[in-house]
């Protein structure tokens, strides 16, 4: 019943429209042919017309009972057909189901990977239906071609390696050596961009739905949007213990400067979650009030830094960004939080089923535009070399200095000024 159902399943991706009534099933010892399974799919999906379609194994008519098999008598010029040519579309159609089946497997399988991964006897279902097929010695060298490459990727478990390999990247192994001066910039724009796609094609779409990032538990819910959440504050507190991490003032500008330069570069490789990044720790209270400091950043890294806040600015619910996002092709990374905002208004503004008990097509619409979105981003990887000297410094949290911290540090090197007209009285 399960590879019944497995089949069915099948046949809906091809054939929306397609009704089975079931009457009554029963468990059965004998093995299901899989070319018995693949001419039921070209039934379904061919555009004949089911005024033709018989049951030639019991010879019965429409209509007819199917308790004795019946002499056939008919004038339609399809009986006249020889039984060459009735071979040869039996084997065309064969063919035409089993490269269906195979085609609607290999997109559930590149497109939803997880549904395999979370769903053991789904994935052994498959595998036995595909190893029926290689069985059988019907199939055509491309059908056993794409069979053998299904198999090899199910059994690969790439989303385990995926997740392998991603917890390798954000717990490296390397001792963190280099320091912020030592490190070029177009190193550091690289690596934070290497590390924030892994993480976004981290992301599954199922975390996306039902705001499971704002629940209780959602670490559970929607693992890879906390880390990717987390990852950004990481980020930001490490811009910012850099900065405050300069005694004089020199130092500070010097610092201010290469941050930017290095959100310029991440905004050329369409990394707009680390121009995000370094421009939210440049407004942060501890570094915003460091007045003499920006005074006297060069007008030209101000002129940068401004274009680049502009660019990511929530003015307009992001209205810069989205008109960027819409202007470029992958790799690249958006700001996820532009996205959850998205999500989170059409959850709370509509319901699911209307007060007519009708399902609200119009939101799942927006939700999946939405969701599409993203994969598209996710599609195409960066052409980047993974440094581990770099990495290792970008992941080391062991220096990154706590909120009171930095605002603490920022008061010891920038006091506040006393008001204009206010007499310091002293005690």
């Amino acid at each position: 019943m399960l590879f019944d159902l497995l089949v069915y399943y099948l046949l809906l991706q091809l054939n929306p429209f397609l009704v089975v009534v079931v009457t009554s099933s029963r468990s059965s010892r004998r093995r299901i042919s899989s070319v018995a399974a693949t001419q039921a799919f070209a039934v379904a999906t061919s555009g004949e017309s089911p005024k033709i379609m018989r049951n030639e194994r019991l010879g019965s008519t429409p209509g007819g009972s199917l308790s004795s098999p019946q002499s056939i008598t008919s004038t339609n010029p399809l009986a006249s057909i020889s039984k060459e040519q009735k071979a040869n579309e039996s084997t065309i159609a064969t063919t035409a189901s089993t490269m269906r089946v195979l085609n609607v497997l290999r997109h559930w399988l590149t497109k939803h990977p997880l549904d395999f991964h979370r769903n053991p006897k789904l994935k052994e279902m498959v595998l036995e239906l595909l190893q029926d097929m290689l069985l059988n010695g019907h199939l055509i060298a491309a059908e056993h071609k794409a069979a053998v490459a299904i198999i090899k990727q199910l059994e690969t478990n790439e989303v385990e390696e995926n997740n392998e390999q991603l917890r390798l990247l954000l717990n490296p192994t390397q001792v963190p050596n280099a320091t912020f001066e030592q490190i070029a910039v177009s190193d550091l724009a690289e690596q934070m961009t290497l590390i924030d796609h892994k993480l976004f094609c981290a992301l599954d779409s199922e975390e996306l739905l039902l705001q499971g990032w704002m629940k209780p538990g959602r670490d559970d819910l929607a693992p890879n949007v906390a880390l990717i959440s987390r990852r950004f504050n990481e980020m930001c507190r490490l811009v910012i213990t850099e900065i405050l991490s300069q005694p004089t003032i020199n130092g500070r500008i010097q610092c201010i400067e290469k941050w930017g330069t290095v959100a310029d570069i991440c905004r050329y490789l369409r990394n707009f979650n680390g121009v995000l990044q370094i421009m939210a720790a440049f407004v942060n209270s501890s570094i915003y009030r460091l007045k003499q400091t920006w005074d006297r950043t060069s007008k030209q890294s101000k002129h940068v830094i401004n274009k680049l806040q502009s660019l990511v600015h929530s003015d307009g619910k992001f209205k810069n960004l989205r008109d960027t996002l819409t202007k470029v092709d992958p790799p690249c990374i958006p700001y996820l939080g532009l996205y959850l905002s998205d999500l989170t208004f059409i959850e709370e503004s509509s319901q699911d089923i209307s007060e007519k008990k009708l399902i609200n097509f119009s939101k799942m619409r927006m939700k999946t535009h939405i969701i599409s979105e993203v994969r598209r981003f996710q599609s195409t990887p960066f052409k980047i070399k993974h440094n581990p000297r770099v990495c290792a410094y970008l992941l080391n949290l062991s220096r990154l200095l706590s909120e009171d911290q930095c605002y603490g540090l920022s008061l010891q090197l920038e006091p506040r000024q006393p008001r204009a007209g206010v007499t310091n009285l002293g005690v």
